[in-house]
């Protein structure tokens, strides 16, 4: 059983893992969304969305649920998150608030 959740635990890290391997792939030109180096940036969501798809899967599998049931909670509960940060985000330009120098 505690195999088991090793395993779990490999697999709710792995996009944490990966964030590298797309930093690379994107300043490399591999992967390209047509933004020039202006692409990179798409690896900030992406790690804070598997950081918190990490944090909670994690947090789940302690608690002994099942893959399937914190799998989807996790990503929930992440996906929810990061939309919140960016409805934070565009609110606070509406407010034309900057930054003071």
């Amino acid at each position: 059983m505690a195999v088991n959740k090793v395993w779990q635990g490999v697999f709710a890290l792995t996009p944490v893992l990966m964030t590298p391997l797309l930093v690379v792939v994107l300043a490399e030109g591999i992967l390209d969304f047509g933004g020039g180096e202006k692409d990179i940036i798409l690896a900030l969501p992406w790690f804070v969305w598997s950081s918190i798809f990490a944090l909670s899967g994690l947090a789940l599998i302690i608690k002994g649920w099942n893959m399937a049931r914190w799998m989807r909670r996790s990503v929930v509960i992440s996906t929810a998150i990061l939309v919140g940060l960016g409805i934070i985000a565009y609110v606070y330009s509406l407010l034309g608030v900057a930054a003071s120098r």
